[in-house]
């Protein structure tokens, strides 16, 4: 894994960043640091603004967005420990914007799923870098590159469950295969959530216009709700299914141990999904305060 020198950058590379959308802070992030524009400190001098100059990782070099990401040790450590078994064919570009536009070592025509890690991948990793920097700073909080690994591993994966369409059309080698498990090791294997034919998927409503409208449909309604405490943290979630009615089909709730607020609300739902099914419920409307599960599911949009 090698740095190479600046190169001037491509405005086809900032465009790159929106073609393959993640989580829109991300990628907004990913677009100012592709700008040259996020305040390190060397950025903030530049503004009249003078201050301590050394990088918060490694606390030896002067702060700028190529150290900080790409060079400083800390950094280092931490895309080795991503990048797993090929650190050593991957160039980390000192350039930002060629960073975030083509990192991968692999093949990958018509290998979508493997394609959105790798793109995935730089994007996660500055953006994890770049909040533990502020942790530093303004909270006093410190992670080793390892637990900076296993946030940058959950966000990826977690991200990536938000995208049910992708699927790779041409196999996996082996190499790359084991490089995709090694790296989001519970996505692989997990389940797809059930298909509902005919469903509604709508954001909740504020509680009067809320009852005003529910009162209007003419379909079984499910309500989820999910939340861990910590994120990860203990999580558990429920829901309720009414009839056209308003009278009670069933309600459920369990707990699902150690997880995230995002899967915590992905589980409920799908618990909700499969009851549903058994009783043979397919046309339904469905409601839950998660915007990005209920995008995810919705394939007609991106989640946001």
């Amino acid at each position: 894994m090698t740095a190479i020198p600046n190169i001037p950058p491509d405005p086809s590379q900032w465009r790159f960043i929106w073609a393959f959308p993640s989580l829109p802070k991300i990628d907004f992030f990913c677009w100012t640091l592709a700008h040259n524009s996020i305040l390190t400190r060397d950025i903030l001098r530049k503004r009249g603004m003078e201050g301590p100059s050394r990088c918060p990782l490694c606390v030896s070099e002067e702060e700028s967005a190529n150290h900080l990401l790409l060079l400083c040790p800390f950094a280092h450590d931490v895309w080795r420990g991503v990048l797993r078994s090929r650190a050593d064919k991957v160039e980390l570009l000192g350039n930002i914007p060629n960073l975030l536009h083509n990192l991968s070592p692999f093949d990958l025509s018509k290998k979508c799923l493997l394609k959105i890690a790798w793109i995935w991948i730089p994007k996660f990793t500055c953006w994890k870098l770049w909040l533990e920097r502020n942790n530093r700073l303004f909270r006093d909080e410190k992670c080793t590159p390892g637990k900076i690994i296993t946030k940058i591993q959950a966000l990826l994966g977690e991200t990536l469950d938000t995208k049910p369409a992708i699927r790779n059309e041409a196999a996996l080698d082996s190499e790359e295969e084991l490089w995709l498990k090694d790296l989001v090791p519970n996505y692989v294997f997990k389940p797809l959530p059930p298909a509902i034919s005919q469903a509604n998927w709508e954001i909740r409503l504020e509680e009067q216009e809320f009852i005003k409208w529910c009162s209007a449909l003419e379909e079984h309604c499910l309500f989820f709700d999910g939340a861990s405490k910590g994120n990860p943290g203990a999580a558990g979630g429920g829901g309720v299914l009414l009839n056209p009615d308003g009278s009670t089909e069933f309600r459920y709730q369990w707990g699902l141990g150690i997880e995230s607020n995002n899967r915590a609300e992905a589980l409920t739902l799908w618990q909700g999904l499969n009851l549903a099914i058994k009783r043979n419920l397919l046309t339904l409307s469905v409601f839950g305060d998660s915007r990005l599960i209920i995008q995810a599911l919705n394939l007609n949009s991106n989640p946001s």
